[in-house]
């Protein structure tokens, strides 16, 4: 008897890869030469903004009378005048003397009062001159009649009391009477000296 043998049987093959291609790596674009930086120019200044000048001030617009433009303008009251001193009224005067300013003023005795001072006469170069420019109302006059001196009264206190106003400096009260007085003589006595000299 015949061996039976197996038909031959090829091996299979082995399939081969194909070699794989080497890929080349990409190509970079050379470098490109670093160009310095471009300087830029200067910040152009701007000049200074322009000064407007100051707004004009328009004057104030007078309004028109009362009563329109034709109509009359009120008129200020009219102040009283005081009323002049009459004979024997009684009025006080008030005198600052200032430095070596005299007093200005002569008096001497009345007939009718010796116990009070007579004015016999006004400077014009003392206080009760510049008093009598200031108050006209009640001016001190040649006649009249001073009854106290700061209070004090009687013609040998009044004496005394006008030199202690005279070393002292400080304001003094005189309390007047108007008019009325009759010198006793013509010789009057300075309220600046104790030197009698004619009225």
């Amino acid at each position: 008897t015949q061996d039976e043998r197996p038909p031959y049987q090829q091996p299979p093959q082995r399939q081969q890869t194909p070699p794989q291609r080497q890929q080349n790596p990409p190509q970079l674009p050379p470098p490109k030469e670093q160009q310095p930086p471009q300087q830029q120019p200067p910040p152009q200044q701007q000049p200074p903004p322009q000064q407007q000048p100051p707004p004009q001030q328009q004057p104030p617009r007078q309004q028109p009378p009362p009563g329109g433009a034709g109509g009359a303008q009120a008129v200020p009251p009219i102040k009283a005048m005081p009323q002049p001193l009459s004979q024997g009224d009684r009025f006080e005067v008030t005198l600052q003397r200032e430095g070596s300013q005299p007093v200005g003023l002569q008096i001497g005795r009345s007939k009718n009062d010796v116990n009070n001072m007579l004015v016999a006469g006004v400077n014009t170069d003392g206080l009760v001159h510049v008093w009598n420019r200031d108050n006209p109302d009640r001016p001190i006059e040649k006649f009249d009649t001073i009854v106290a001196v700061d209070g004090i009264t009687g013609f040998e206190g009044m004496q005394a009391a006008f030199k202690q106003v005279l070393t002292q400096g400080k304001p003094f009260n005189l309390t007047m009477v108007k008019g009325g007085g009759i010198p006793m003589s013509a010789a009057s006595i300075s309220t600046d000296s104790a030197t009698p000299r004619a009225a």
